[in-house]
């Protein structure tokens, strides 16, 4: 067969499709023909974004989330209960109670309770000897690593614990 008769054969077996009609059982093999190089422009399964495009729809996703949170107080003893769910996560609470010692200050450097306390310019403390041992060691703090001279030591008086 020619080119053209296999056109003229395909333009004759075109669909005649009526809704109001029941088909006939009989031709089960119907045949539609979609041509590879007709451009589909109407695809909307794809959609393009450069990438400024994709971080602002990012951003502005993550500001349309709402946080709800629901606290269930106990009216006996209004207190918060040990688990909070949030957005169905269990989050355990922190018992917020006033223990009777109060917190140990002590130098990282020699594990004891501060003796003239000094604190460094990025706002480490340490014990006098201790932080002027390190100093006239490495001339660096001994948390943080930073450049740190014995002029830039200062003084702190913290509260006593006794």
């Amino acid at each position: 067969m020619s080119s053209r008769s296999l056109r003229v054969s395909r333009q004759r077996k075109m669909l005649q499709l009526d809704l109001n009609i029941v088909p006939p059982l009989e031709d089960n093999s119907v045949r539609i023909d979609v041509d590879p190089n007709q451009d589909d422009t109407d695809d909307d399964d794809v959609v393009e974004l450069s990438p400024t495009t994709f971080a602002q729809t990012r951003s502005n996703q993550k500001r349309k989330i709402n946080r709800r949170s629901i606290y269930d107080i106990d009216d006996e003893t209004g207190e918060l209960p040990k688990e909070i769910v949030i957005d169905g996560k269990v989050y355990r609470t922190v018992e917020t109670g006033s223990s009777s010692t109060p917190p140990a200050l002590d130098c990282p450097i020699c594990m004891a309770a501060f003796e003239e306390p000094m604190s460094t310019r990025c706002g480490h403390i340490f014990c006098r000897g201790c932080i002027n041992t390190a100093i006239a060691a490495q001339g660096k703090c001994p948390t943080c690593r930073k450049k740190v001279t014995k002029n830039q030591l200062i003084r702190v008086f913290l509260p006593s614990l006794s």
